[in-house]
């Protein structure tokens, strides 16, 4: 108590702070450094760490440098034996896509040679069904028959395949010649053709005519045929 007398006699009274006073006369509250707080708070680092030395003593840019670096890394042995380094099991790959590719084409082969066979087949053997009473042969007997129990007999002859001369509409028949006319356009210009549909499309190629539109006679219709050639005058 009395040394606080004395101190206050020395001194003086204590000074009243200032409440509107913006800065803080403690030490905590100081700011830092502008060069410690630049960038957001991230320390800026000093230009002598972004640019090595070698063993000489002389300064040299990293950016110049690079590019030499990289170039030198792939011109190294070690490097190029790297690249043409391959897996232990390459041959078994190979054998394995060459094993893939055998069978795919075998498949192919195969199903060209059913092709080719179904194209060259025009009658096929079956069983069919007659009947004596109503004097008939089909693949299956009639509702008919059957409610009458008629006598049916399963005999072995062939299914033969035509196609309209008209509208190339396809029939089977269990006859020598289809005895019914086309369903699709009532013709019957029937002629026979192979068990497989023919999927080829006909190409329009138009005719080869350097002389141009041709008529029989003066005046006639003449349908055109040229080669469409840009021939010069």
């Amino acid at each position: 108590m009395i040394n606080a007398k004395k101190w206050i006699q020395l001194h003086g009274c204590l000074k009243k702070s200032d409440p509107n006073s913006v800065r803080n006369d403690r030490g905590s509250g100081k700011k830092r450094k502008l060069e410690e707080t630049s960038g957001e708070g991230i320390v800026s680092a000093p230009s002598s760490v972004l640019q090595g030395s070698d063993k000489s003593g002389l300064v040299h840019n990293t950016r110049e440098s690079a590019p030499k670096l990289l170039q030198d890394i792939f011109n190294s042995s070690k490097f190029q034996e790297l690249m043409k380094a391959t897996s232990k099991h390459t041959e078994l790959l190979e054998a394995n896509e060459m094993l893939a590719q055998d069978q795919y084409f075998e498949k192919l082969e195969k199903k060209e040679q059913l092709e080719l066979k179904m194209m060259e087949t025009y009658k096929v053997p079956c069983k069919a069904v007659q009947c004596k009473k109503c004097k008939y042969t089909a693949f299956g007997p009639s509702e008919l028959c059957k409610s009458d129990s008629h006598a049916l007999r399963v005999v072995n002859t062939f299914k033969r395949f035509f196609k309209c001369q008209h509208c190339s509409n396809r029939t089977i028949t269990l006859d020598i010649f289809p005895l019914e006319v086309c369903r699709n356009c009532g013709m019957s210009r029937w002629e026979r053709a192979p068990m497989l549909k023919d999927t080829k499309r006909n190409i329009l190629v138009e005719s080869l005519s350097l002389r141009g539109d041709e008529e029989m006679f003066l005046g006639s219709v003449a349908q055109q045929a040229k080669l469409n050639l840009i021939v010069p005058d």
